[in-house]
């Protein structure tokens, strides 16, 4: 059975106020656990602060991240919407700064660490070539949509996937959610 219209990857967009995503770049080092860590369902360990700048001066979209990393910000209100659903996460304090000034920027996003990681490509029926550099069709498992997770990350091997169930995204739109794209 296909279900190709259940599931979405859910990445970064633009701003709605820009065509540009928001560029954020973390200062100093990253524990190198940090980036394993947040491919696992525990939360970190031996957290400290990260101070990153921000290039929009408008401030950040509900959703942003660093880069092209699974490092990823969510605003107080993606976050309140997120814990409505019982989506199991954890938030870790962030600083923004100016990277003019160096003045610290106020905002209201957390760095975003999602709990729920689970096995879900059905490898047997996707269609992965290039030695898994290139995708084709991406098809879940059947457990996936007997459980259906509203948000997970897949944890194999394509561990910076998150997948979003159409529902959650239905409340994206509802609740104005910026900052994300979804594909099928």
């Amino acid at each position: 059975m296909e279900h190709n219209d259940e599931y979405f990857i859910l990445q970064r967009g633009p701003a709605p106020w820009s065509t540009q995503y928001p560029e954020t770049q973390l200062l100093g080092d990253i524990d190198e656990n940090y980036s394993f860590q947040f491919m696992e369902a525990i939360p970190l360990s031996n957290y400290s602060r990260l101070t990153f700048t921000i290039s929009e001066k408008e401030g950040l979209p509900d959703m942003a991240s660093c880069g092209i990393g699974v490092l990823l910000f969510i605003s107080d209100t993606l976050s309140s919407l997120l814990k409505q659903f019982n989506i199991p996460f954890a938030t870790y304090p962030v600083r923004f700064i100016e990277p003019e000034t160096q003045a610290e920027f106020s905002t209201n996003h957390q760095l975003f660490h999602l709990l729920d990681v689970r096995p879900g490509l059905d490898f047997d029926r996707s269609t992965i070539r290039d030695n898994g550099r290139t995708i084709d069709k991406i098809i879940l498992r059947e457990e996936i949509f007997q459980q259906k997770p509203l948000l997970f990350r897949e944890s194999e091997v394509y561990r910076s996937f998150l997948y979003v169930h159409r529902e959650l995204v239905s409340e994206f739109e509802r609740h104005s959610i910026t900052g994300y794209k979804v594909t099928p």
